[in-house]
């Protein structure tokens, strides 16, 4: 059968923060901007409006804020959507994203603060987390596997950019040749 595994979700809504103000709003990479955005409401200084779409992909919105305490909370409306972009649903029938309010306090750490939606088989998520504006680009670690090896083992590394896009190594194996 021919069918499509996932729509497009549509991520629309608005974002305000209490007790914190917003100096800034950055989208990079934005699939497509002509129709994606994150932009300061031009009626409210305080509320971002924002419409995304994605499959899964993770997309991210960079919101410079000041005043920003332990006692600031993020709140997010979603727009009730559908998904759309998907050949005749034979097997997989279109989401229904109802409307929805979100609230969390703002981390008070660089780990982030999840979110997860379910609808149908996929559970997608919203995640707040701190990020250091003067921060290093480059990251160096190192790692010492404590366990032995056996055959299959590999190692791979995967990295996600401050704007949702990943990279990944091919893998290496570290296990050696099984025996004949």
């Amino acid at each position: 059968l021919r069918d499509s595994p996932r729509g497009d979700r549509i991520w629309e809504g608005s974002i305000r923060f209490e007790n914190a103000a917003i100096e800034s709003v950055n989208v990079p990479g934005l699939s497509n901007p002509y129709v994606e955005f994150a932009k300061i409401s031009e009626d409210d200084g305080q509320v971002i409006l924002f419409h995304n779409e994605t499959r899964g992909r993770g997309n991210t919105i960079l919101v410079e804020l000041s005043g920003a305490s332990s006692a600031s909370n993020v709140i997010v409306d979603l727009n009730p959507a559908v998904e759309h972009g998907i050949t005749y649903p034979i097997v997989y029938r279109p989401s229904v994203f109802p409307k929805r309010s979100l609230s969390t306090a703002l981390p008070s750490s660089p780990n982030p603060v999840s979110i997860p939606l379910q609808e149908g088989r996929f559970t997608d998520g919203i995640s707040f987390e701190i990020v250091d504006a003067e921060g290093s680009m480059d990251r160096v670690f190192e790692y010492t596997e404590t366990d032995a090896s056996t055959h299959d083992d590999y190692y791979y590394v995967r990295v996600t950019q401050l704007d949702g896009t990943r990279a990944w190594s091919s893998p290496w194996w570290v296990g050696g040749i099984s025996p004949r």
